[in-house]
C-alpha cells in the first residue's frame, strides 16, 4: 500500500501543463528517464486513488477484527481433548501450529485468557535454529 501511496504523490506532482510538449521530449530522454518514472505517465490517477481508498479501508477492516471463530471453538475443543487424554492417561498437552507470529500472539493471549495463563510455551523457528546453533557450538567446544 505505501508503494502505491508514493506513486499517488508523484502522479499528483504531474499536472496537465506539465505533461504538455512530453512526447516531443520523450524521445530525447528516453535513455536518461528510470523506468519508474516513464511509467508513471501511463497511471491512471482516478484508478490510483481508488484502489487506495480500497486497501485502505481492507487494512481498518483487518484491524478491527478482534476475534475469529477459529479461535473461538479452540477452547472447547482443547477441553475437551484433555479430557478424553486424562480418560486414556495421557498427559494434558497440546501443540498448535500456526503460520504467523501474529496468529500465536492471538491464541496465546485468547488461551491465557481463557484459564490458560502460565500453562503455555511459545517457540517458532527462529528460537529452534538458535538452541540448534548453541548446542553445535557445545559440542565444538567440547571436542577441543
Amino acid at each position: 500500500m505505501r508503494r502505491l501511496e508514493n506513486i499517488q504523490e508523484q502522479v499528483e506532482l504531474l499536472d496537465d501543463e506539465d505533461l504538455e510538449g512530453i512526447d516531443e521530449l520523450e524521445d530525447e530522454w528516453q535513455e536518461d528517464v528510470p523506468d519508474d518514472l516513464r511509467s508513471l505517465r501511463d497511471i491512471d490517477s482516478a484508478m490510483l486513488k481508488d484502489e487506495l481508498s480500497k486497501l485502505r479501508r481492507y487494512a481498518d477492516l483487518a484491524d478491527s477484527i478482534q476475534n475469529n471463530a477459529k479461535g473461538g471453538v479452540l477452547i472447547p475443543g482443547l477441553q475437551t481433548a484433555f479430557e478424553h487424554a486424562q480418560k486414556l492417561g495421557a498427559a494434558r498437552k497440546a501443540v498448535i501450529f500456526t503460520e504467523s507470529r501474529r496468529t500465536q500472539e492471538y491464541l496465546f493471549d485468547l488461551l491465557s485468557a481463557n484459564g490458560y495463563e502460565g500453562q503455555l510455551v511459545k517457540t517458532n523457528a527462529v528460537r529452534v535454529l538458535l538452541k540448534q546453533i548453541k548446542g553445535c557450538i557445545e559440542e565444538i567446544k567440547a571436542e577441543l
